[in-house]
């Protein structure tokens, strides 16, 4: 999850931050990432994650620096599309 794996401060003992390669570290974002994994209701849920996302924007908890290319290739009788991240959704590949 975005919070507990990119934006939680680095703690090796609970295996979180483990993406965190910026050492961002703010406790109202960590309070907010664990909230979010304890509520049942999907509501608090978003609210927390919201939240969440909104002061690690305002704090600019992180900044882009590589856009990498993709390259991909695929056998001549297949039609898919790469979505704008990367993706490629097994479910939507068909043959021509």
């Amino acid at each position: 999850e975005l919070f507990n794996m990119l934006l939680h401060t680095v703690d090796t003992e609970k295996k979180l931050g483990d993406y965190n390669n910026g050492h961002y570290s703010n406790l109202e974002v960590d309070k907010l990432g664990e909230l979010s994994e304890l509520a049942i209701h999907l509501d608090r849920k978003l609210r927390f994650l919201q939240e969440g996302i909104t002061v690690a924007a305002n704090d600019i908890a992180w900044i882009p620096l590589l856009t990498p290319n993709l390259l991909a290739g695929s056998a001549t009788d297949l039609d898919f599309e790469i979505e704008s991240q990367g993706k490629i959704i097994l479910s939507e590949i068909s043959g021509k």
